[in-house]
């Protein structure tokens, strides 16, 4: 019996360009097994299915060769008797790829956009899938990516050198790139327009000189058309009808005008010279002067100013004011040949306007600037002087003579003063009398008359309305706080009424919400005692002096203190003998009186009997260590010591006393080495949840109230710890151990 054959495995799959080599089929495995002396037959099939041995293919390896189809390889292993068959390896053959065509040449002008290259056939072969990339060229040698040309077809931007692409096709990695044939793109040189010449200024009406040819156009094809064009504002601008040479003569201009040469040579893009500018002077204008004016009789005129300058002809002008009654008949001003002009005073209405001229060039005159006269302003009288109390209102103020003067038309504006030196307009006082509100001081009063703004304002007589001192009510004195049901002290004249004809009457009133007043029955002195009160309230002293008033004193409050509450403290505890309870805190604060306290904690071991705990003054109360029940309260007192005192609530500290647990453990009999022994802890004073820790040479071995081994030895100690239930006072651990006797071994 010999070992079956196991054929071991070749490497690897491949795709490949048709007509193209395959790398050589390599083991990757080697065969083995059989009676240890291997043949190799390598086959191949176009179908994987049906196989053909390959003559002379009988190596570990093997090279296929070039390839036109896709093709399966396996190798068979013979090792006489046995045989075996590798795996298959597959080398798939993808069709040759072809570059297709693009088109197509073509000749351009510098800085043009050539027309889209176009793909005269696409290409073909490789895995099916094409992948593209564009290359150009200046020198149709050395050829670079067009970075983002990836598509079948290419449209170039503008160029400006002669430029030859290419298009490079990929499928997969069988085959290599293919690529297409070369389009040339041929750039004409730079198309220059030259120049013409020069600029100019005309006069209105002048003919220019004709524009021409400084420098002649270059460039493109070298044979050019011409086209002049004109332009009013040097932004947009027009063919002009006829001018197709070299050189251009206007016509006559009424405006500046732009010229410009467009020149174009065969498809190249047009190109301009440089614009030549014929500056048209403006025509003459006059300019406007300034200003109407209307002035009072015998008044100095405001200067008549340029308000628009003359414009237009040579840039330098020459003036003449001229003057009329009548708007009609015009007089030279002898002297008046400047750009402004001042007439001084006038007595009737006179027209100005002035005439310009511009070396040889005139125009119309200016607008005419008409100054009206008017005559002065009278400011009328007013009436009457009056005698006033504080707060009245005066009778009204009447025209006892109207103002006169100015445009006809009168306004008026009333003005009033404290000292009858500075004086302030009354808002809205426009009319010709006025009726003054109430008044606390002497005032005066007078009446400005206006008449449109040529004359001067004109000011009546004053009147004068005197106005005795102002009632004061004076203050009382003064706020309290109080306790329920307390009497406050006196509400005292903390400064005496005055003003008024001197002599007063006085009414103290009260009120719970300072807003609602009433009367107390009596209280008509300067001074009022109130009697106890429950609430807070409000008092204030009413005063009037003849017909003068009533007028308040400042409010005075007598504010009630809410009654004193202790608040509460808490909590209850239990605590063993001599542990330190927990602080007493305040649960609900103290309340009442001026919201100020003064606190102190008492204890008493009877609730009964009550002891003031030294330094213990907090709204809270850490007490010590306790061995015994105590109870304890807080003391609560209003600060500064008023509204009485009040005590909390009492919290008991229960206390405990200590006690001593025990344990103990009956010594086993003795018994033969591997007996199970048996220990069982007796406890007192543990309480009813107590917990057991066994140890056995002092090393922890068990938990539970026994403890059961049968590994124990003569002479090992049997230890057990027993903790007493939590919450117990206990004074600690209960601990009992034995020695542990064995039957010797016989």
């Amino acid at each position: 019996m010999v070992p079956a054959v196991v054929a071991g495995t070749i490497a690897a799959d491949q795709t490949v360009c048709a007509d193209s080599p395959a790398a050589p089929l390599t083991s990757s495995a080697p065969a083995s097994g059989g009676s240890g002396t291997l043949t190799y037959q390598w086959e191949s099939s176009t179908d994987n299915n049906t196989w053909a041995a390959i003559a002379g293919a009988t190596s570990e390896t093997y090279s296929p060769g070039t390839l036109t189809a896709t093709t399966y390889f396996r190798r068979q292993a013979l090792s006489s008797p046995c045989a075996a068959i590798s795996n298959v390896v597959t080398i798939t053959v993808v069709p040759a790829l072809v570059a297709g065509s693009i088109a197509a040449d073509q000749t351009v002008c510098a800085n043009s956009t050539p027309a889209a290259l176009t793909s005269a056939s696409e290409a073909s072969g490789g895995t099916g899938t094409i992948a593209y990339q564009w290359e150009l060229s200046t020198d149709n040698a050395t050829w670079t990516d067009i970075a983002g040309a990836t598509g079948p077809t290419y449209a170039p931007g503008a160029l400006t050198v002669t430029t030859y692409y290419r298009r490079r096709a990929n499928s997969g990695t069988a085959c290599a790139p293919a690529r297409s044939n070369v389009v040339t793109i041929t750039v004409a040189p730079v198309l220059t327009a030259g120049t013409i010449g020069t600029s100019q200024s005309l006069c209105p009406s002048t003919t220019p000189n004709p524009l021409t040819s400084t420098a002649g156009a270059g460039g493109g094809t070298g044979t050019y058309a011409y086209q002049w064009e004109s332009s009013t504002d040097n932004i947009n601008w027009t063919p002009i009808a006829g001018a197709t040479s070299e050189t251009y003569a206007p016509g006559v201009l009424t405006t500046t005008t732009y010229f410009r040469r467009r020149v174009t040579a065969g498809a190249c893009d047009p190109v301009f010279s440089p614009v030549v500018t014929l500056t048209v002077l403006p025509a003459l204008t006059a300019g406007t002067i300034a200003a109407d004016q209307t002035t009072c009789a015998g008044s100095a005129v405001a200067t008549l100013t340029s308000s628009v300058a003359a414009t237009g002809g040579t840039g330098t002008y020459a003036y003449q004011w001229e003057s009329s009654t009548d708007n009609t008949n015009w007089t030279p001003i002898a002297g008046a040949s400047g750009a402004e002009y001042s007439p001084g005073s006038l007595t009737v209405t006179t027209y100005f306007r002035r005439q310009v001229r511009s070396g040889d060039c005139t125009t119309t005159p200016s607008n005419v600037v008409t100054i009206t006269i008017v005559p002065a302003i009278t400011g009328g009288s007013i009436t009457p002087d009056q005698t006033l109390c504080a707060g009245a209102t005066p009778a009204p103020l009447t025209s006892a003579r109207e103002a006169g003067g100015g445009t006809g038309t009168i306004s008026y504006q009333w003005e009033s003063s404290t000292d009858n030196t500075n004086w302030t307009a009354i808002g809205g006082a426009t009319e010709a009398s006025y009726t003054p509100g109430p008044l606390t001081a002497t005032t005066y009063f007078r009446r400005r008359a206006s008449s449109g703004t040529a004359c001067t304002p004109a000011l009546s007589n004053v009147v004068t309305i005197s106005v005795t001192p102002a009632l004061a009510a004076g203050t009382i004195g003064a706020n309290q706080s109080l306790c329920i049901g307390a009497t406050p002290a006196q509400l005292t004249s903390t400064a005496a009424a005055s003003g008024g004809t001197g002599t007063f009457a006085y009414q103290w009133e009260s009120s719970l919400d300072n807003t609602n007043w009433t009367a107390i029955g009596g209280a008509t002195g300067a001074e009022y005692s109130p009697g106890g009160l429950t609430a807070t309230t409000y008092f204030r002293r009413r005063v009037t002096s003849g017909a003068c008033g009533p007028e308040y004193s400042p409010t005075v409050t007598l504010t009630v203190l809410p009654a004193l509450t202790a608040g509460s403290i808490g909590t209850d505890q239990d605590i063993c003998t001599g542990a330190t309870p927990a602080p007493l805190t305040s649960t609900t604060a103290a309340g009442g009186g001026t919201g100020t306290f003064t606190y102190q904690w008492e204890s008493s071991a009877d609730n009964v009997t009550w002891t003031t705990i030294g330094g213990a003054s907090g709204t809270g109360y850490a007490p010590g260590s306790l061995t015994a029940t105590t109870y304890f309260r807080r003391r609560v007192t209003g600060d500064p010591g008023t509204c009485g005192t009040q005590v909390s609530n009492v919290v008991t500290v229960r206390v405990a006393p200590a006690i001593t647990p025990t344990v103990s453990l009956a010594t086993p009999s003795v018994q033969c080495p591997g007996t199970a022994l048996t220990f069982t802890a007796v406890t007192t004073n543990v309480g009813t949840a107590p917990t057991f820790q066994w140890f056995v040479n002092n090393v922890a071995v068990a938990t539970g109230a026994t403890f059961t081994s049968s590994t124990l030895v003569t002479g090992d100690q049997v230890r057990v710890e027993v903790t007493p239930t939590v919450g117990l006072c206990s004074t600690g651990l209960a601990t009992a151990t034995v020695t542990v006797t064995r039957t010797p071994t016989p």
